[in-house]
């Protein structure tokens, strides 16, 4: 199991590997989508934080109406964040609470529409500075790696000739 995780994980980071090698591939413009990846990336990393806190509030405001129905506090989040079908059937339909209903419908308009939406204006309205800083990227990337192997050809010929 131990040896089955392993293999699992080192596939990822070899694909993320081939991935951020790809940033040195200027003949099918890799390079330039590889680092306006990495800056959306980055952008969603900063967002984050907010979307935590809002599934949390969501989560932990079903936790307290529920608190009979689960077990632990983990199991809440993790059925309610992961969507459980039983946990939306379980405010649905088997409660009279109009309270968790209106709540629900609030946690799918607040995460379908507005995050979703505010990453997606995050990502295009800066698509342009991204793309001009991803080209400078790309070219200093560029100029990184004929630096290295230029220096490398250079330690490998000079080693030859002693």
């Amino acid at each position: 199991m131990i040896l089955l995780l392993l293999a699992s994980m080192s596939v990822f980071v070899a694909a993320v590997n081939l991935v951020v090698f790809m940033r040195n591939l200027s003949y099918f413009g890799f390079g330039l989508y590889v680092v306006m990846l990495i800056e959306i990336s980055a952008t969603f990393l900063v967002v984050l934080p907010l979307l935590v806190f809002l599934l949390l509030a969501f989560a932990l405001g079903i936790y307290f109406a529920f608190n009979e129905e689960f077990g632990d506090l983990l199991n809440s989040l993790l059925q309610f964040l992961f969507a459980n079908q039983d946990i939306y059937d379980l405010i649905w339909d088997r409660t009279d609470m109009h309270s968790l209903r209106i709540l629900m419908i609030l946690f799918f308009w607040v995460m379908a529409l507005l995050v979703l939406n505010f990453l997606v204006g995050l990502a295009v309205g800066d698509i342009e500075g991204i793309k001009k800083s991803a080209e400078i990227t790309t070219f200093s990337i560029h100029a990184e790696t004929v630096y290295s192997n230029f220096f490398f050809l250079f330690l490998f010929f000079s080693k030859k000739s002693i």
